[in-house]
């Protein structure tokens, strides 16, 4: 990856100044024929999508004269190694051709070219680059907007690739997410119950001399919006339908649990009252979520069997009944 205007550490190039930024070049991609089509003005047609990494230089003329003296590396008796653009293996008859094309089809271009050639033709690699000449030819050229369909190629598949996992996290949250269900009215009904035993339990240590310290200053109203947040979130758990603070609130709403008008900040009370749920009853058995199975909404504390035969346990001298009213 790389971009021959930019360098690693994110600063621009002054290519007009003879610097170079570093950056990968693909050393392994070649272009197979036919695979280069071009307009005659320096517009790329048609080329491949390079990646792993990208050719962000090819065809541009500031990078293929830049080029020029790049040899290869080359260290005892071991094989040259690519350089710069040196050992490229799309600069010959591909890279060349387009940086060749756009400067001859534009009226300025050719001539700033063959002045800097002509006025540094004596001068070492370096100092050609510092010349002003270059810096004249290196603006010009930046002041050129050529067409690369590469660039649109690499846009496109930006997109798609985006898209692809956005269907992909799509699919993801249908596979996780249950479908939604209405809750039979047996299953409403015994979490309406269970609603009106909170509330009453609430309001009775409400009204004790020293109520919990999470309630103490609370009006009774938000004491039952307590148990009503708990009731909204266990009937949206139900419907395997989002329980969130907001979904909650809008559940209160559609079902008349709160004033027409609703207060300023309400999802922050029902969040509130929800996390005061969990801290009022820690040790109370969540609401069963299998409680279609079980054919009852009861506390599982609070389930007992009555028998014909069994009514009364007569070693024990005492009913089988389950425990008192309170007790759960």
């Amino acid at each position: 990856m790389g971009n021959p205007r930019i360098n690693k550490n994110g600063t621009r190039v002054d290519r007009a100044a003879g610097e170079r930024a570093r950056f990968s070049r693909n050393r392994t991609f070649t272009f197979q024929p036919g695979e280069l089509t071009t307009d005659g003005c320096g517009n790329i047609l048609a080329r491949p999508l390079i990646k792993g990494p990208t050719l962000p230089c090819f065809g541009d003329p500031i990078e293929y004269w830049r080029g020029v003296s790049d040899r290869p590396l080359k260290y005892d008796d071991k094989p040259e190694q690519p350089r710069g653009c040196a050992m490229c293996l799309v600069r010959v008859s591909h890279c060349d051709k387009v940086a060749y094309e756009r400067v001859q089809s534009d009226a300025e271009l050719p001539s700033l070219l063959e002045e800097w050639e002509q006025a540094t033709a004596h001068m070492e690699v370096r100092e050609r680059y510092r010349h002003s000449t270059w810096a004249a030819f290196v603006r010009a050229c930046e002041l050129r907007n050529w067409r690369d369909s590469h660039d649109d190629a690499a846009e496109q598949e930006f997109w798609d690739r985006k898209e692809r996992r956005a269907t992909e996290a799509r699919k993801t949250r249908r596979i996780r997410r249950p479908s939604p269900r209405s809750v039979p009215k047996s299953v409403a009904d015994s979490i309406a119950l269970e609603r009106d035993r909170r509330a009453a339990d609430v309001l009775a240590q409400l009204a004790t001399p020293k109520p919990p310290l999470c309630i103490r200053n609370r009006s009774p109203e938000r004491c039952v919006l307590i148990a009503d947040a708990w009731q909204g979130r266990e009937m949206l758990e139900q419907a395997n339908a989002k329980s969130s603070a907001r979904a909650v609130r809008d559940w209160l709403i559609g079902n008349g649990r709160v004033p027409a008008d609703v207060p300023t900040g309400f999802t922050t009370r029902v969040n509130e009252a929800l996390n005061l749920a969990d801290e009022l009853w820690p040790d109370f058995t969540p609401f069963p979520h299998d409680i279609k199975e079980m054919g009852h909404g009861m506390h599982p504390d609070a389930v007992w069997i009555v028998s014909d035969d069994e009514d009364v346990d007569e070693d024990e001298g005492r009913s089988r009944k389950g425990p008192e009213a309170g007790n759960f």
